[in-house]
């Protein structure tokens, strides 16, 4: 960024000046020649200062990563470069409005007799989002800071900040597919690795299927069957309508790091995922592997969440593509939202196995018996939603940050699986498979 500096006197060198006419008005009132000689000393600086040649364009740069995760340090860097050299230069990085916090709270370089200065300051990021690192304020002065310039710059590119994902070691999902090959077993019977079940011989079995130590004990052939490992495609959807809790703890940040986590998961497992943000606007992308596929989700679910509209989504406008044959849904949602849980109610209307993972931990917190009343009507309204929920053969399941994720989302192949054994409370009930 290229900009003009524009030099104005500093408070200095406006008492200087009104020294000086103050001391040429008083020699005349008085009559008095001797108090000119007053005058002389910051007369004569101030016009010397006057014919000196000071820079008058300055260029700023300011360098920084594109990305990074919560609470992860970025190094920015700011280069400041003068057509002229200035006697003093100091360049300050600070925080914006809304922008993250950093450690330290401003950076400041400070140099004299330069026509360039470059420094690293270090950013510390709090919470996701696209925003500013902060404000470059560049001031310079002259040797006796009697003239100074002032200009600011913002950085060129904001600092798209990721949501740290949900710690996922491995999720068990089964597969439904049978024209890719891959690290989860499938429900039917084949070539495979994993133990299925010990079954009598058929014609079409291969003599090396024959469990030998059974048959000798039953006295007919049996065989080992076994299931083949098969890929699966996920498709990961997240209800970005309503938002409950406190920063930081929030439904909408639970929802982007179980989010992150189970795409890093599924990636790191060599298979397919996609994605379907409900939000102000209706985004999808379709399964694809690969780590870019990671960073992709994570930009639509950042702009979703920023972009606020009217307009109910309609998942049934969502492309076949995007739902593959035998894709698993994972739907985060705080069922909050009539909107969003219709969106759940049309996914699972396309024929595919859902998993709502239920995000709403906050509770109101009543302090008089009608408040009390209305939490537990709040309470029975979320545990009939579950129970719709559960009539479609959707599975509900509630998560926090203190509960592994890997432990919730599982055994997706069988949405009906689970059921909830409530306490009255939506909150306080427990899932039993």
């Amino acid at each position: 960024m290229i900009t003009p500096l524009e030099w104005t006197p500093t408070p200095g060198a406006r008492r200087a000046i009104v020294l000086v006419g103050a001391a040429i008005a008083a020699a005349f009132w008085f009559d008095h020649p001797a108090l000119i000689g007053v005058a002389a000393a910051p007369l004569i600086l101030l016009l010397l200062r006057s014919a000196r040649a000071r820079p008058s364009i300055a260029e700023i740069t300011v360098e920084h990563q594109e990305r990074c995760f919560e609470g992860e340090p970025v190094h920015v860097r700011v280069t400041v470069r003068l057509n002229r050299s200035a006697d003093l230069v100091e360049a300050t990085l600070d925080s914006a409005p809304g922008s993250p916090r950093r450690r330290p709270p401003a950076s400041t370089m400070r140099m004299t007799n330069v026509d360039a200065l470059s420094w690293t300051s270090t950013v510390v990021v709090r919470h996701w989002g696209s925003r500013p690192v902060g404000l470059v304020e560049i001031r310079l002065w002259d040797r006796h800071r009697l003239v100074s310039s002032r200009t600011w710059a913002w950085p060129q590119h904001e600092l798209r900040v990721y949501p740290r994902p949900a710690p996922v070691r491995r999720l068990q999902l089964a597969s439904t597919r049978f024209d890719r090959a891959g690290d989860h077993s499938a429900p039917a019977e084949g070539g495979g690795v994993e133990f299925a079940s010990v079954r009598p011989f058929v014609g079409t079995d291969r003599p090396h299927q024959i469990n030998w130590p059974v048959s000798t004990r039953l006295g007919a052939l049996y065989v080992t069957a076994r299931r083949p490992e098969r890929a699966v495609d996920v498709v990961v959807a997240v209800d970005l309508l309503a938002d409950v809790g406190a920063t930081g703890d929030s439904s909408r940040d639970l929802a982007l790091s179980g989010a992150t986590g189970v795409v890093r998961a599924v990636l790191r497992q060599h298979d397919r995922v996609g994605l379907v943000a409900v939000g102000g606007r209706l985004q999808w992308l379709k399964p694809e592997p690969a780590e870019r596929q990671f960073y992709r989700i994570v930009d639509t679910l950042l702009a979703v969440s920023d972009w606020f509209s009217y307009l109910d989504p309609d998942v049934d406008r969502i492309p076949y593509p995007a739902f593959p044959p035998g894709a698993t849904v994972i739907f985060f949602s705080p069922l909050v939202d009539p909107r969003g849980i219709a969106a759940a109610h049309r996914l699972r209307a396309r024929g595919h196995p859902v998993t709502v993972v239920d995000i709403c931990h906050s509770e109101p917190h009543p302090t008089d018996p009608i408040e009390r009343l209305a939490l537990r009507l709040w309470r029975l309204e979320r545990l009939a939603i579950h129970r719709r929920l559960q009539a479609e053969d959707i599975r509900v399941v509630p998560w926090n940050e203190e509960i592994p994720l890997e432990s919730v989302v599982r055994d997706r192949g069988r949405p009906g699986g689970a059921r909830w054994r409530g306490t009255g409370s939506a909150a306080r009930g427990r899932w039993t498979g």
